[in-house]
């Protein structure tokens, strides 16, 4: 049976863990909760960056954007700041 809201779930035998996704126009985010733990939740807040690390990166949100270039598909603070994106 589907989750209340559009909501995804998946249950174990410890409970339920609740992923929420905010897909929005200019920044997307993205936070997790566990059932058992009620009251608690974890926003991502570590994005990779254009060089692919984690380091430099803390954010609630990400940029919406995507860009194609000829070192494949990269996204959010992946791009660099002199690339198209869309």
């Amino acid at each position: 049976m589907p989750s209340p809201r559009g909501l995804q779930s998946a249950t174990g035998a410890d409970g339920e863990i609740l992923v929420a996704i905010d897909l929005g126009t200019t920044f997307s985010g993205v936070a997790w909760t566990h059932t058992a733990r009620p009251g608690t939740h974890t926003v991502i807040d570590q994005w990779p960056d254009e060089h692919d690390s984690l380091d430099g990166i803390t954010s609630a949100k990400v940029p919406t954007e995507i860009c194609y270039d000829e070192d494949g598909i990269r996204w959010g603070f992946q791009i660099p700041a002199s690339r198209s994106r869309y």
